[in-house]
């Protein structure tokens, strides 16, 4: 076996990761606003972070 072939079969492949709908209830989406590091006026980045609450209930043995 070839490093090439041992590479392609090691390295991960994006397109099959799993894709979370913006309305699972266990995550919190947000657009935030920050200034640009540069100077160059505002940036908006899209945050999804954990919901509080659906970490709670996973920790309780609650949830899907």
């Amino acid at each position: 076996m070839t490093a090439l072939a041992l590479f392609n079969l090691l390295k991960p492949d994006y397109a099959l990761a799993e894709q979370v709908p913006f309305t699972d209830p266990d995550i919190r989406p947000e657009y935030i606003h920050y200034p640009s590091p540069d100077g160059h006026g505002e940036v908006r980045a899209y945050l999804v972070t954990p919901d509080k609450n659906s970490r709670q209930s996973a920790r309780c043995g609650g949830g899907a």
